[in-house]
C-alpha cells in the first residue's frame, strides 16, 4: 500500500491519502487522519490514527514515525463497516515522494457490528 502526504502539515487533524492498495476494503483515495501533532517528542510522529475508507468504513490505530530515518510502525486494532475486525501491523518507510505501508493485515469481522 502507498500513501501521499501533500495534505499532511504536521498538525492534529491533517491527513495522508492512499494512492495504491492491495486490499479491496481499503480503496484508493482513503484517508489516514492523524490525531496528534508531529514533533512531540521531538523528531517523531506518535499519533492515534483513523483510516477512513468512506461510507462509515473506518479503522483505528496508532502510528509512530522517526523523521530522521523515515521509518515507522502503525498498529490497527479494529474498525467499523467493511473494516470491522481489521487488524494490522504495518511497517512504514519513506520512498520519496510517497510513503510505503508494508505489513500483515487480517480481518475477523463480528456479526454484531
Amino acid at each position: 500500500m502507498m500513501k501521499e502526504c501533500s495534505q499532511y502539515n504536521g498538525t492534529a487533524g491533517s491527513f495522508c491519502t492512499i494512492t495504491s492498495s492491495n486490499l479491496t476494503e481499503i480503496l484508493v483515495g482513503s484517508r489516514v487522519y492523524y490525531d496528534q501533532a508531529a514533533g512531540i517528542p521531538t523528531g517523531l510522529l506518535d499519533s492515534n490514527v483513523v483510516l477512513d475508507a468512506g461510507n462509515g468504513d473506518r479503522a483505528v490505530g496508532r502510528c509512530t514515525l522517526d523523521f530522521s530515518t523515515g521509518l515507522g510502525l502503525c498498529l490497527f486494532s479494529d474498525g467499523t463497516g467493511r473494516l470491522s475486525g481489521f487488524q494490522a501491523r504495518v511497517e512504514v518507510s519513506y520512498v520519496g515522494p510517497d510513503w510505503a505501508w508494508d505489513g500483515i493485515y487480517s480481518f475477523t469481522p463480528r456479526a454484531d457490528r
